[in-house]
């Protein structure tokens, strides 16, 4: 999304209001700038809606009350897994007789402007009331520049228990964001405390009883033994469709490429289990649902494979010979004006009717009772289904296995990956009436799935980097670099026919059972 200024901050939680005035003491040390100490009283009130969109977005928003005036906060809640939080914010001063009088739309013309371009009319409401006391003030940190050192002593203003908790936040004013991060590590250390990238709001949330929802889990409707093979279908469309809608606001922000991930994850569960119980629909019902996320898998996909070969570049890049390292910029570069297209596109399709059609259909074959007209194997019970279901599949990914190992092909490696990946989805589908045997199949399924889709992802980098589409984008983005992605190419090329050779002995491995 569109926003303003990156900050980088480190918080830090203290074990007393004590041990937070020592550390922040300690941290200034002498070089405070002069004039910079304020102590500030904070009015402060946490927004979202009533099915926590944002924070599944990754966002947080806040009302803030300080000195007479009323500032509202919109800004990116992920961190990095350093605990080193590098947040984007928008932030505008409203009048001074805004309150918290919600549910209503968010306040704000800029922040609102920004989040009805992701999403559709929100009401959000109040979700969490604290008061703060701020001690703050600068330090001159050398080559970090300077950085603001604010010690916080929060107290919670909802009804309930009175709780609050210390907290040390450092905040990057000027300077280089590398030193900063090495800065408040050593920190960290001197402190003997690690960076903790959790908000106050969540921190408030846990205090106050009232801890955020979590994400679903894949093992969260566990199959039964007395199961029929539709109820076991419908456990498995039913959790899947809930991660899907759960990803689906993160995927809007893209705060977060993982997001994105996650939700291609769900669709390629969810199209899994449509092969795994087709046996439990009726053919001609769910055709038009394999369609349509078909459809939606293709729109996720465009994004989630720029993303993934960015990190590429990015994380090859360090060990490049300068020659080929700016070749690589000027493709990274080309890579996310493509992502920029693709993501709009994503965001069309998001708020498509097809879509909202679809996530409809999924929740209606996700419930409800069993059809008079279900198909006899609907009704068998899971486990007798399950195996055999599980036996035709494995031989699927053996004859496919049989004919790499005769004519491999880079078509022939990809029909595997894909019939292996459904194999081990079922074997996961099942694990709960399987146990240990099917845990284990699923785990050397996915020593196969591995190998071939390290190969995969190296032939579509090389076939990228050779592409019109890909040295168009970077001539456009670097015209100074040239647009000969070719040397890079190369490169790729020779990674893809080392990985080549691993993907077939992993074949070979999994056909003659050898771990």
């Amino acid at each position: 999304m569109d926003h303003g200024p990156v900050e980088h901050e480190a918080k830090f939680l203290l074990p007393s209001p004590e041990a937070g005035r020592q550390a922040f003491a300690r941290v200034l040390g002498a070089r405070m700038c002069p004039g910079s100490l304020r102590i500030r009283a904070m009015h402060e009130v946490y927004l979202d809606t009533a099915d926590w969109t944002l924070r599944r977005a990754g966002l947080g928003l806040r009302l803030r009350w300080v000195n007479g005036c009323v500032r509202l906060t919109l800004k990116s809640a992920h961190a990095d897994p350093d605990g080193l939080a590098r947040r984007f914010e928008i932030e505008e001063t409203l009048p001074p007789g805004v309150g918290p009088d919600m549910p209503g739309p968010p306040p704000g013309p800029r922040v609102a402007a920004a989040l009805a371009r992701l999403f559709p009319p929100l009401q959000v409401q109040p979700i969490l009331r604290l008061r703060k006391i701020r001690t703050e003030a600068v330090r001159a940190a050398g080559g970090a520049g300077t950085i603001e050192v604010a010690f916080d002593l929060v107290r919670l203003l909802d009804p309930g228990p009175a709780a609050g908790f210390a907290e040390l936040e450092l905040e990057l004013r000027s300077g280089d964001p590398a030193r900063f991060s090495a800065f408040a590590v050593a920190v960290g250390r001197s402190l003997r405390l690690k960076p903790d990238p959790r908000s106050k709001l969540e921190r408030g949330l846990l205090l106050a009883g009232r801890p955020p929802p979590v994400r679903p889990r894949r093992g969260d409707r566990k199959l039964d033994r007395g199961d029929t093979f539709l109820e076991a279908a419908r456990k498995h469309l039913a959790v899947q469709t809930e991660r899907l809608c759960w990803f689906e606001p993160g995927v809007r922000s893209g705060v977060d490429p993982e997001a994105v991930h996650q939700a291609r994850i769900a669709l390629r569960r969810l199209r899994a289990a449509l092969r795994v119980f087709r046996a439990a629909f009726d053919p001609g019902a769910i055709e038009a649902l394999k369609r349509d996320l078909r459809w939606l898998a293709r729109e996720l996909g465009r994004v989630r494979d720029l993303d993934v070969a960015r990190a590429r570049l990015r994380e090859d890049g360090r060990r490049l010979p300068a020659s080929l390292r700016t070749i690589a910029e000027a493709a990274d570069a080309g890579l996310a004006a493509l992502r920029r297209r693709a993501r709009a596109r994503l965001l069309r399709a998001l708020d498509a009717p097809r879509t909202a059609g679809l996530l409809d259909a999924l929740r209606a074959r996700a419930s409800g009772g069993t059809p008079c007209d279900a198909p006899p194997a609907a009704l068998e019970p899971v486990r007798k289904a399950a195996r055999r279901r599980v036996r035709r599949m494995e031989k699927r990914v053996r004859r496919a296995a049989d004919a790499v190992s005769g004519e491999p092909t880079d078509a022939g490696l990809h029909a595997l990956r894909i019939r292996g990946k459904n194999l081990r989805y079922a074997h996961q589908f099942f694990a709960d009436i399987e146990g240990k045997r099917a845990r284990r199949a699923a785990r050397r399924v996915k020593r196969l799935t591995d190998a071939l889709g390290e190969h995969q992802d190296a032939l579509i980098m090389e076939r990228g980097l050779r592409s019109a589409a890909w040295a168009s984008a970077a001539r456009r983005e670097r015209p100074e670099a040239g647009a000969d992605l070719g040397p890079l190419a190369d490169r790729y090329g020779r990674l893809a026919a080392r990985l080549r050779r691993a993907a077939l002995a992993a074949a070979a491995a999994w056909r003659t059972g050898k771990r």
